[in-house]
């Protein structure tokens, strides 16, 4: 019988992805009778002795099919044609108010063979799917009593401040959400990055790679308080990288991933084809620039660039995180501080507190499909735990009204804002909205003017930022040989973002503009937002890969769907008038003695 083609996950430099094909009505019958069977069962039957029943059974499955490819210099270096089906349990035993979830305890072996989730046959086997659900729930119940059990005990020899329900109650939702847009076959995508890592552009670079994976995921939500959902989507993406020296031996790197709702081969070589060229072009103007001096003034992100400065530094402040408690309160603090929360910026108390200018405001809206003819692909009916999407207005008038939260809820946040997404909460489409935009010729005025009353030789406008915030500042620091930042980031003690900056340039008062190389910024925090001092009337619209490993899922066991989450960020260009900016300390190797072979 054809099973559904359905996708996981492509990694390819730091961007992950995943392919799922959308399967036959009969399909999911055998699949959908088993996960209402065994969640039946499970809420009537499941129970130890004198231990507590489940009073919440959530069941989610996720059909996979990988296909993607890999290519360098014109010829396939791998591809990947893969299927599977993996069950996720989330089950909790107590009450909304006091449960086993947001504290951390490590499996039994009793329990921990389905920790994090289990596989299920790819054969629409009745029998075999109860069977494989029998098992994975039984799995999380056991590990529910142990963490239960922990949890009151650590009470006991604890106090803490902490008096939020563990979970909330939400509106009951039976949803449909299918995106029948196109996908792409295996040879469609090895003959695209076969097309762009060839280009005669790339031929005198020492390494670069093209990488797509097309996905489209179904996903099955079955819980005992009656939510459903099935949705399935889409999603291209495309990574192209390249790499190169300076002619003092400084490592040049440069990468991109473009993300799309459906396939069109022809606009996609166009598009990408565009994208390699201008990655191409850019090492070699990079070759020559000078390299930057630390810098200390203003600095003008422009289009792109500042939607994705947004994205990386300070979309992950909105996201809430219930606290989570552990063993020990040495535990406890290691997982709500810093590394817990995904990083050192959280807007956990600065609910009422201005963090931008009070021109400036701030929604996230899944419901929104376009903007100004663009598809926005952080949309969707509801999120991972069936929660209805709906608009948040996040800022208003530069204060923090809210954050955006699953259903741990947070102090401040007594319900979920519909954003649970993969294993915590992530952005769907952040919007920034001003009355007080300026044009791009004013801002840039704006800028020369700072220039001039500050009396410094010059300002700084960025054009293209580095993706992935800091797993990418990560890898640059790796290129280039700088230690000093690599364990900067690795102890905690960089609590800023380091990212790099691809396009970088120097203008002068006259208006004349020079490119420079290892710009990156010097712990930009998200502070910085609050001193924004202009933005463009004129919006950009980036996507890009959102949240982290939610802290209080992953303490149960649930690390989401697979696939991480992509939101959209619609963001004006931001004019900042002290932003600091380092350049890279580590030791550098020579260049090769000669060039590149010739080209085929």
């Amino acid at each position: 019988m054809k099973v559904s083609r359905l996708a996981l996950s492509v990694v390819f430099g730091l961007a992950v992805s995943l392919h799922v094909v959308r399967g036959q009505a009969s399909a999911g019958d055998a699949l959908e009778r088993a996960l209402r069977d065994e969640l039946k069962r499970s809420m009537e039957q499941l129970q130890l002795e004198k231990l507590g029943k489940p009073y919440f059974i959530a069941y989610r499955v996720t059909e996979m099919h990988t296909v993607g490819a890999i290519a360098r210099f014109g010829s396939l270096a791998s591809s990947y044609d893969q299927r599977e089906r993996r069950l996720s349990v989330e089950l909790r035993i107590g009450d909304y108010g006091f449960d086993n979830s947001n504290f951390f305890v490590m499996p039994s072996m009793s329990s921990r063979s389905s920790f994090g989730g289990s596989k299920l046959p790819l054969d629409d086997d009745y029998a075999a799917f109860r069977r494989q659900i029998w098992l994975a729930t039984d799995a999380a119940y056991k590990h529910a009593i142990e963490t239960i059990a922990a949890k009151r005990s650590a009470q006991l020899n604890r106090r803490t401040n902490d008096s939020l329900p563990d979970f909330t109650r939400e509106p009951v939702t039976r949803t449909t959400d299918i995106d029948e847009s196109r996908p792409a076959s295996l040879a469609e995508l090895q003959s695209l990055v076969r097309d762009l890592s060839g280009m005669r552009e790339l031929a005198k670079l020492p390494t670069s790679s093209a990488g797509a994976t097309l996905i489209e995921m179904r996903e099955r939500f079955v819980s005992s308080e009656g939510t459903t959902y099935t949705r399935a989507r889409p999603l291209l993406t495309v990574t192209l990288i390249v790499t190169s020296q300076a002619n003092d031996g400084a490592g040049l790197n440069a990468q991109t991933s473009t993300f799309s709702a459906g396939y069109d081969p022809s606009a996609a070589h166009r598009e990408f084809e565009a994208r390699m060229r201008a990655l191409a072009l850019g090492m070699d103007s990079l070759r020559a620039a000078p390299v930057i001096e630390r810098y200390s003034g203003p600095v003008l992100f422009e289009g792109p660039a500042a939607a994705q400065l947004f994205a990386d530094v300070f979309a992950p402040a909105l996201l809430g995180s219930h606290p989570i408690q552990g063993a020990t309160p040495g535990f406890s603090e290691m997982m709500n501080g810093p590394f817990g929360r995904g990083g050192a910026g959280s807007f956990a108390d600065k609910i009422g507190a201005r963090v931008l200018p009070e021109w400036m405001s701030v929604d996230d809206d899944p419901t929104m499909l376009r903007f100004e003819n663009q598809p926005l692909l952080g949309h969707y009916k509801v999120d991972d735990e069936g929660v209805a999407a709906r608009e948040t207005r996040v800022i208003e008038g530069g204060f923090l009204k809210t954050l955006l939260t699953t259903r741990a809820p947070v102090e401040g946040v007594e319900h979920s804002t519909g954003n649970a997404r993969g294993s915590g909460a992530a952005p769907s489409t952040l919007i920034v909205r001003s009355d007080s935009g300026i044009s791009d010729a004013a801002l840039r005025k704006r800028l020369l003017a700072i220039v001039q009353r500050r009396k410094i030789p010059y300002g700084i406008i960025v054009r293209e930022m580095q993706q992935g915030g800091g797993r990418a500042a990560m890898m640059q620091n790796m290129l280039e040989g700088d230690m000093e930042s690599i364990m900067s980031q690795a102890s905690g003690r960089s609590q800023g973002s380091s990212a790099p900056l691809l396009a970088a340039y120097r203008v002068y008062p006259d208006g004349h503009e020079e490119r420079i190389r290892g710009a990156r910024l010097a712990n930009f925090t998200v502070e910085a937002f609050r001193d924004v001092v202009a933005e463009s009337a004129t919006r950009s619209v980036v996507h890009s890969i959102s949240g982290g490993m939610g802290m209080a899922s992953m303490a149960m066991g649930n690390f989401g769907s697979g696939m991480p989450p992509v939101a959209s960020y619609v963001v004006p260009s931001l004019l900042f008038e002290d932003v600091a900016l380092a350049k890279p300390s580590g030791e550098r190797t020579t260049p090769p003695l000669s060039g590149p072979p010739p080209a085929k």
